[in-house]
């Protein structure tokens, strides 16, 4: 029994599915190819990585994990203090932006030793890189502030919102930013 579809990835028609609380179900051209074992609650969602050859989960857990899904194994795993509510893979495929219920967010180098960069300690709800990776904007319930992905340093902000951002959207060529808001406008 699949509870819902988390992701899917156009390259290789493969489609992703929490079939319990802390497993992921991989499917690929309509037959289940690999189920995902590892998380210790409920898994908030997937992305596959561009080449459609890992996939990154993050859960309530605490934790962010790399899957080889030719394998089926964690490659990497990031664990953070408390429940993971979202995570962004950057357009390299190399870095990941990563929120938690407490509003804490940071960049994840999935490949590599490097520290964490901040980019907020309390209130984010979410962060999305721009097209050229250099720069994040993360946005919480009536803000949205564009910060370096490198270093974490604020480059600009938005205040005055009159309702709760629901979802930000930064446009391909990254000169614009759309934003969806709880009133509707």
């Amino acid at each position: 029994l699949l509870r819902r579809v988390l992701a899917s990835a156009p390259c290789r028609y493969q489609v992703a599915a929490c079939s319990s609380c802390e497993e992921v179900t991989v499917w690929g051209c309509g037959r289940k190819s690999r189920i995902l074992h590892g998380h210790r609650a409920e898994v908030r969602g997937v992305e596959f990585f561009p080449m459609g050859d890992r996939a990154l989960t993050w859960s309530d857990d605490g934790s962010a994990v790399v899957w080889n899904l030719a394998t089926g194994k964690a490659s990497r795993r990031l664990r953070l203090g408390g429940p993971i509510t979202y995570a962004r893979m950057f357009r390299d495929g190399a870095r990941a932006s990563v929120c938690m219920a407490e509003g804490a967010c940071v960049v994840w180098s999935i490949f590599s030793e490097q520290d964490l960069v901040t980019l907020a300690t309390f209130g984010a709800q979410a962060a999305d890189s721009f097209p050229d990776d250099e720069k994040v904007l993360v946005w919480g319930r009536d803000w949205a502030v564009l910060r370096d992905a490198g270093s974490g340093s604020f480059i600009c902000g938005m205040r005055g919102v009159h309702s709760r951002i629901l979802f930000a959207h930064i446009f391909l060529g990254g000169s614009r930013v759309i934003t969806s808001h709880a009133d509707g406008r």
